[in-house]
C-alpha cells in the first residue's frame, strides 16, 4: 500500500484534471542559530514563500531515502557534490556577514544539530510555485554525521525525528564525572561569564593549527574558539593545549587568519569536583559521583 502524504487543494485538482505539471525538488535546512538555507532542483530562481531560492541541483541532491513500517529509524542521504559553493552567511564582529562555502560550514560544524526538510513541488504553465500551493512534504528529520567528505564531496546523513527516542534509560548515568554540559541550565554558569575575546597576533600557515593571540583570554584545553572576524568567521574549533602566547587547535582552519581577525574563546570544565570546586565554585551543582568503585572492584 503506498504511503499517502497530505496535497493542497489547488495540487489535487491539477492531478485530477489531467494538466501538465512540472515537479522539482525543495530542500529546507533550519541551522542551530536560526538561519535558514533552501535550495531546490529547478533551473532558475523561484519564489516561495515570499523568499526567493536558488537553484542547486549542480551542487546538492537527495540521495537515498529509506522509510520502513517498522520502528526502525527513516534515513535520508543528502549529497554534496560541489562542497565549494557558496550558501552559507557567518555574523561575524560588527554584524557584517562573511560567506562561507559548504565545506566550510561543514567544518565549523553549521550542519551540527540541524533540521531538514525535503519537499516536492510542482509548477503549472505559469511556472509560479504559489498557483498551486506548498509542495508535497517526503521527509522532516535532524541532521546526522556526514560521511564520504573527500575532495569536494560530501553526504549529510539526514535521520527521521523518531531518532529523538533513541535514548538510553535512565537518562542520569552513575559515573565520576559531572552529567552536566557546562554551563546548560542544570549547571546554572553563565556561558557569557567564561567567554572572552581577543584577535590573532599572527597568521598562520592552513596546515599549522597553533593560533597565537594579541591578549590571554584565559583559556583552558578542552574549551573552544569561534572566528568572528575575517576569512574564516563562522567557523568553531576545539582546544587541546593553551599557553599565554596562544592556542593549539583540535584541526587547522580552512584558510590562513589575518593578523587583527578577532575571535572569541570559550572556556572548559573537565567534570571533576575539584575543577567544579575550586575553579568554578560551583560545588553545589556537580551531577557527578566521584566516590562510586570501578566497575572492576563491584563486580572482580
Amino acid at each position: 500500500m503506498p504511503l499517502l502524504r497530505a496535497a493542497s487543494g489547488p495540487l489535487i485538482a491539477a492531478l485530477a484534471g489531467g494538466s501538465v505539471l512540472y515537479k522539482f525538488d525543495l530542500f529546507v535546512v533550519t541551522l542551530v542559530s536560526g538561519q535558514v538555507v533552501q535550495w531546490h532542483t529547478w533551473a532558475t530562481d523561484l519564489v516561495i514563500n515570499s523568499a526567493v531560492v536558488h537553484p542547486g541541483a549542480q551542487f546538492a541532491s537527495a540521495g537515498k531515502l529509506k522509510i520502513t513500517n517498522t520502528m526502525q529509524v527513516p534515513e535520508l542521504e543528502i549529497k554534496f557534490l560541489d562542497t565549494t559553493q557558496t550558501a552559507f552567511t557567518a555574523t561575524g564582529a560588527g554584524g557584517t556577514g562573511t560567506a562561507l562555502t559548504f565545506r566550510q560550514a561543514i567544518h565549523a560544524g553549521l550542519f551540527d544539530g540541524c533540521a531538514v526538510l525535503y519537499a516536492r513541488w510542482y509548477l503549472g504553465p505559469d511556472l509560479n510555485p504559489a498557483t498551486l500551493g506548498p509542495g508535497i512534504t517526503l521527509f522532516v528529520g535532524d541532521g546526522g554525521r556526514i560521511t564520504n567528505f573527500f575532495g569536494a564531496q560530501a553526504t549529510l546523513l539526514v535521520r527521521g525525528k523518531s531518532n529523538r527516542l533513541n535514548v538510553a534509560v535512565p537518562k542520569n548515568v552513575y559515573q565520576p564525572a559531572c552529567i552536566h554540559t557546562f554551563c546548560d541550565p542544570g549547571c546554572t554558569l553563565s556561558a557569557a561569564s567564561f567567554t572572552g575575546s581577543t584577535a590573532v597576533a599572527a597568521s598562520p600557515a592552513t596546515t599549522r593549527t597553533f593560533l597565537a593571540f594579541a591578549a590571554n583570554p584565559n583559556v583552558h584545553p578542552g574549551g573552544t574558539i569561534t572566528m568572528t572576524s575575517g576569512v574564516t568567521a563562522g567557523e568553531v574549533r576545539g582546544i587541546i593545549d593553551a599557553s599565554i602566547s596562544g592556542v593549539t587547535l583540535a584541526y587547522p582552519l580552512t584558510a590562513a587568519p589575518a593578523i587583527g581577525d578577532t575571535f572569541t574563546v570559550f572556556q572548559a570544565c573537565n567534570k571533576t569536583i575539584s575543577q567544579c570546586n575550586l575553579t568554578y565554585a560551583n560545588l553545589a551543582n556537580f551531577r557527578g559521583f566521584p566516590y562510586i568503585p570501578p566497575p572492576d572492584t563491584v563486580a572482580p
